[in-house]
């Protein structure tokens, strides 16, 4: 009973005013909108501190996502991501300190 007034309220107020009922809509669909380009954004942002590339280049592209959001992200997940992999491969490893040929085991 408490249910079917409830919904015929709603339509009637949706009857009287589609405007407001186009509002709400509008603020959903935007938020859902905005939600997702700050998950790319982010995202984005997580995978450039995770890539393998120096710290300026890091910066640039960080300013990128940063500056043009939708765009930058994108450009980063399309071209910067692979290129910071083929980058990391062609440098090889890091050297480090250079390992005892005995295999790390200290002779007295």
């Amino acid at each position: 009973m408490l249910k079917s007034e409830i919904t015929r309220s709603l339509a009637q107020s949706a009857a009287e005013q589609p405007s407001q009922v186009w509002g709400w809509v509008f603020l959903v669909v935007g938020a859902l909108i905005a939600l997702g380009l700050a998950a790319l954004v982010i995202g984005a942002l997580v995978s450039l501190y995770r890539a393998e590339a120096d710290g300026t280049t890091k910066a640039v592209w960080v300013l990128i996502v940063v500056m043009a959001p939708l765009l930058g992200a994108a450009l980063w997940f399309v071209i910067g991501r692979s290129q910071a992999r083929k980058n990391a491969v062609d440098s090889g490893p890091e050297s480090g300190p250079a390992q005892p040929l005995d295999g790390g085991q200290a002779t007295a």
